[in-house]
């Protein structure tokens, strides 16, 4: 039993962590990301009809969540991602 009452505690710690993350994500509409990016708005289109950015659909609000641009992921995909933005 005490595995257990650990294991959950633990899962919980983790739980709120994920929760106080998702609170300070940060979003961006294609347009402003385009601006931020400095490509053109049809371009962000491009990529997000490829599926090669993620993005968060609200009816017809578009919104990118920026963090899949953080560092750990940006090891894993800036060849990519750079090739997929600037060709």
């Amino acid at each position: 039993m005490p595995y257990l009452e650990e294991r959950v505690e633990q899962l919980e710690k983790e739980v709120q962590k994920i929760k106080k993350l998702k609170k300070t994500e940060e979003y961006k509409s294609p347009q402003q990301f385009a601006e931020f990016m400095g490509i053109t708005i049809n371009h962000v289109r491009n990529l997000i009809a490829r599926g090669e950015i993620k993005v968060i659909r609200l009816g017809e609000c578009i919104r990118i969540p920026m963090s899949q641009f953080d560092e750990e992921q940006k090891e894993k995909k800036t060849s990519s991602m750079k090739e997929a933005i600037f060709g």
